[in-house]
């Protein structure tokens, strides 16, 4: 839909002579813009965690699970779909640098 809405402002400012850059140049970021993999997101929110003092680096991924309650079974799953146990310590999940699916 961006996409269009780029495409009908570039075609519409031609016709007329006109267009505004500061739309433009948004639109165009926005299409440029990437979605974070979920794991990112997931990352940061365990890294505030830690800057809050309610976990620690060296504490064990199951730790998280107390405090994630029912939403812990689809965490779980996507760790132990890259290869995490609940053994592993949390600092093991923040060395990640880079998510990837593999399909």
């Amino acid at each position: 839909m961006l996409r269009r809405y780029v495409k009908l402002h570039v075609e519409t400012a031609s016709k007329r002579n006109f267009y505004n850059p500061f739309i433009l140049k948004k639109a165009e970021g926005a299409m440029n813009q990437q979605v974070a993999h979920p794991m990112e997101k997931f990352q940061r929110q365990v890294r505030s965690l830690i800057q809050s003092k309610v976990i620690k680096p060296t504490d064990r991924l199951w730790k998280i699970a107390l405090l994630y309650g029912d939403d812990w079974g689809y965490w779980k799953r996507e760790l132990e779909d890259f290869e995490f146990t609940m053994q592993d310590s949390i600092s093991d999940l923040l060395d990640v640098e880079t998510w990837e699916d593999s399909n």
